[in-house]
């Protein structure tokens, strides 16, 4: 049920709330595995949450507008950090699978990426960035017209 009230919410992450809880192993290896019941009793909690606080949601947004905004605004500004696209690699832990994974990374600016570690694909990043404000607004417009 938490998990799935994050998927309600910008900028949190629903596998990193399993991840938290210490249930995201369960699940996956429930996928893998194709254990049904515990898909059902997982399927059966994200329905009920998302019922639950899609209510709650929608209560708060009638009651506090301006302050839910600005709280939903403050989680996806937290998180465009692990967006940004130039970090800089700060520690490397090897998997179960013998695979290097980042586990901290620094954001830096795109002139220091370059000078550090190569080309910073300006154009595709701007490119990337457009698509998404003509989707952002054609979303917008569409809505608008309904």
């Amino acid at each position: 049920m938490l998990a799935i009230t994050a998927m309600l919410l910008p900028g949190i992450s629903g596998s990193f709330i399993l991840l938290l809880l210490g249930m995201y192993s369960p699940v996956i290896s429930a996928v893998t595995e194709r254990d049904l019941a515990l898909l059902a009793m997982f399927a059966g909690g994200c329905a009920v949450g998302l019922l639950a606080f899609s209510r709650v949601l929608h209560w708060l947004m009638q009651s506090f507008r301006k302050p839910l905004m600005a709280t939903l605004a403050g989680f996806l500004a937290g998180s465009l950090v692990i967006l940004w696209p130039w970090q800089l690699v700060q520690s490397v832990i090897i998997d179960r699978h013998g695979e290097a994974r980042s586990v901290g990374a620094l954001p830096i600016s795109p002139a220091r990426f370059a000078a550090e570690l190569g080309d910073p694909q300006l154009l595709l990043c701007g490119i990337g960035a457009l698509v998404g404000i003509v989707v952002v607004a054609g979303l917008a417009l569409a809505r608008a017209r309904v």
